[in-house]
């Protein structure tokens, strides 16, 4: 939509070739010159749109290949100048299919203000992002804690105050706030400031930046596409340390 034409059209369509399904989504844009193709998905790259007056930071093909091949698929396009341009993924049928997409559906607004007070055995994740919270929905279903969903840093805020979670998971890109001031808040809150918050960004990670987060009591910085093998990882050795330092503490009151 961003890259077409005034009065322009978009199709989407769908097909299953040889078990796979490809999906196309085709405009009638000012299309994309042959020697710009190779470059398409390249994080940041974002061709002779930059400098137009054109929003974006170049890593939304980047992040949708790195997802296409997750799933044991594939992305590509074809362009011509002035005619428009055409990207597709193609995936296998079974990637799809119903019995692996949990059941349960990202809390809303409401079901999060409903959470108990006493569910302390619990991970927040803070993203308004589906598929992500699919993934995670994903990696607690055998697992012993909970997982609390907010989608807004407004709703994050609260239930870290209510919960107390074990641990929380935070995006940088919130519909009503940055990642960044949620982070700052938990932390200049004595009610949450020993909350272990564990930063998300889609974008390409920076000694900088990671290392400004962590000044600000971030204790670590993960690059989208997440990987549930990292994800699970990263919550043994965080919940680990958490149930370490509380027995440590209670032994020390004993």
């Amino acid at each position: 939509i961003k890259y077409n034409r005034e009065n322009g059209s978009i199709v989407i369509s769908a097909a299953t070739p040889e078990s796979t399904v490809r999906i196309s989504v085709t405009d009638s844009g000012v299309g994309i010159p042959p020697d710009g193709m190779d470059r398409l998905f390249l994080p940041f790259e974002r061709l002779q749109m930059a400098g137009q007056r054109i929003s974006g930071t170049g890593v939304g093909l980047s992040v949708s290949k790195a997802l296409a091949e997750a799933m044991g698929g594939s992305i590509g396009a074809e362009s011509e100048l002035s005619v428009g341009s055409s990207f597709w993924i193609e995936l296998p049928a079974d990637t799809l299919s119903t019995r692996e997409i949990p059941d349960e559906r990202p809390a809303s607004r409401i079901d999060v203000l409903a959470s108990t007070p006493e569910n302390a055995g619990c991970v927040l994740f803070v993203e308004d992002n589906m598929a992500a919270l699919r993934l995670f929905q994903r990696t607690f279903k055998d697992r012993s804690e909970s997982l609390e969903v907010a989608q807004q840093g407004e709703v994050a805020l609260l239930l870290a105050r209510r919960l107390h979670p074990r641990l929380i998971f935070l995006d940088m890109h919130l519909p009503d706030m940055s990642g960044e001031d949620v982070l700052r808040q938990v932390k200049a809150d004595p009610s949450t400031a020993g909350i272990p918050v564990i930063m998300v960004s889609a974008e390409t990670s920076t000694g900088d930046r990671d290392e400004r987060l962590r000044s600000m009591g971030a204790v670590a910085c993960l690059q989208k596409p997440l990987r549930m093998q990292q994800i699970k990882d990263l919550l043994s050795m965080q919940l680990d340390l958490v149930s370490g330092a509380a027995a440590g503490s209670a032994h020390h009151v004993g």
